[in-house]
């Protein structure tokens, strides 16, 4: 289980000793779009974005800015010694199974960019004859790192990836929250 950067390290840990997992999961990950800019500009540089009426979203984002972007260790981190390509992993290249939970308010990493991309992928998956290894879940209204408020939700999805029922059942890999 990973969330955020940590889904990049997760990525890494995948490729390299896939034989480590049985499954993963991945919470409002990097990982899939480290290819845009996006993320480095959103976590870097981005200001909080102003009221607009979304104080919730305004508010994590700044939060999440003065209390971890502008830690000065944070910053050596990714600006000297984080390799943004070595943490990047393409959905076919996953050794196991892996749900994704994306937040639809999160300020990271764009999760209507990282759905439609995962989207695709298992439309490609489909169109080859081979099941997708990654199922999505979407939660419209959570922030970034919405699953650690949300002991239901943690619950079930432990108990969902130990026993995959999207295997058994063909939910067709997507699941609305």
């Amino acid at each position: 289980l990973a969330n955020s950067v940590g889904s990049g390290l997760l990525g890494a840990v995948l490729e390299r000793a896939p034989e480590l997992a049985g499954a993963a999961v991945f919470s409002d990950p990097i990982c899939f779009e480290l290819s845009s800019g996006d993320v480095l500009h959103n976590f870097l540089y981005a200001e909080p974005p102003c009221c607009g009426g979304r104080w919730p979203r305004d508010y994590v984002h700044a939060v999440q800015r003065a209390m971890v972007v502008l830690e000065p260790s944070v910053q050596f981190c990714f600006r000297r010694t984080f390799w943004w390509t070595h943490n990047y992993i393409h959905p076919a290249d996953l050794p196991c199974d892996a749900l994704v939970v994306l937040g639809g308010c999160d300020t990271v990493a764009d999760p209507h960019d990282v759905r439609q991309a995962l989207e695709a992928y298992q439309r490609g998956c489909v169109e080859r004859g081979e099941t997708p290894r990654v199922r999505l879940e979407w939660h419209e209204g959570w922030l970034h790192g919405g699953l650690h408020s949300d002991e239901a939700a943690q619950r079930r999805i432990i108990r969902d990836v130990l026993t995959r029922p999207w295997e058994a059942h063909g939910e067709g890999g997507q699941r609305e929250a």
